[in-house]
């Protein structure tokens, strides 16, 4: 990976969240799942942190990546998009941001170790993730 793409991804990593700025605190801190009406909220995070940052980034991969690191490969993510129309760094940071909720603890559920955290993500692979990069991703994360 060049240089170039390392500093997209690891600005990526830092603002993909940001539009949670726009949820509100007694949604982003429940100890307890969603209503319906909390996740619907939720959802809208990736499109607040899209539109937030539209008039101030140029790079189209890192608007994508903000606004669809919760598309599945299988359509069934926020705005159902299919595989095919997910772009690169947002299929990656899906599988990213997933092994981190994954293996980092929660209030309201506790962390999984590494080892049952990239099971768990291979188990959805071809349907919540790009069979192909979670295959890379176990590698980088099993070296």
């Amino acid at each position: 990976m060049s240089e170039l793409h390392s500093s997209e991804l690891q600005l990526i990593g830092n603002i993909h969240d940001i539009g949670k700025l726009n949820i509100p605190l007694s949604i982003l801190k429940k100890c307890a799942p969603l209503t319906d009406f909390e996740w619907n909220i939720m959802k809208k995070h990736a499109m607040f942190g899209y539109n937030l940052l539209e008039p101030l980034i140029e790079q189209k991969e890192i608007l994508y990546a903000v606004r669809y690191h919760h598309e599945n490969s299988d359509g069934t993510g926020y705005e159902g998009l299919i595989v095919r129309q997910i772009d690169f760094y947002s299929r990656l940071v899906r599988i990213i941001d997933s092994f981190d909720a994954l293996t980092n603890g929660r209030c309201y559920k506790h962390k999984y170790s590494t080892e049952l955290s990239l099971n768990k993500i291979l188990q959805l692979a071809g349907s919540s993730y790009d069979a192909d990069l979670v295959n890379q991703f176990i590698k980088i994360i099993n070296n």
